[in-house]
């Protein structure tokens, strides 16, 4: 397994002396370009909040967020809703495969911050429809996550990870037939 995959992590503590710069942060949304989604529709679309532009869209971001999570989340220099587009464009009818797909568009996003030395920490603690409303989202866009992206602070201490049991999430041919750890 590449050893990114264990690498990215959500954590809590962003250096608020440290900003993102526009050429990184281009990399973290080619990444989300380039991910797979039904017919290439491509659903997702992001909507950037930076800390540093004084345009108040960072502010109402913040404002949305569930209070724990504006507690860790106060000094990230990014904060990025995705929004799934549940209409397909070419057809107009519904895209039941629209919030999969934003999700695998995050997933590549946030990879890419860890390739890039940068912690991305995805959020479902928010104010959905403050959010609709305060950036004027159509009826068929709902946001999915806030993504809160920084350089980790290096002087907190690193908070202890684990995943389930290979079994509990994997199944061979049937429901709840787990497969054992191939190790």
């Amino acid at each position: 397994m590449n050893p990114l995959f264990k690498q990215r992590h959500s954590g809590y503590s962003f250096d608020k002396t440290k900003p993102v710069s526009a050429f990184v942060l281009k990399d973290l949304l080619n990444a989300a370009r380039w991910a797979p989604s039904c017919y290439g529709e491509e659903p997702w679309r992001y909507i950037i909040c930076e800390k540093d532009h004084k345009n108040g869209a960072y502010e109402k971001v913040f404002h949305a967020l569930a209070k724990p999570n504006q507690e860790w989340a106060k000094n990230a220099p990014l904060l990025i809703i995705s929004v799934a587009d549940y209409t397909f464009r070419k057809t107009g009818k519904n895209n039941r495969w629209a919030a999969h797909d934003t999700g695998a568009a995050s997933a590549y996003l946030c990879l890419q911050a860890a390739a890039s030395g940068l912690m991305a920490h995805q959020m479902g603690g928010f104010n959905g429809p403050e959010l609709i409303l305060e950036f004027g989202l159509p009826d068929d866009c709902i946001p999915m996550a806030v993504i809160a992206v920084g350089y980790e602070d290096s002087s907190a201490p690193p908070k202890e990870r684990s995943r389930n049991p290979f079994s509990y999430n994997f199944y061979e041919g049937a429901w709840k037939k787990g497969i054992k750890d191939p190790r």
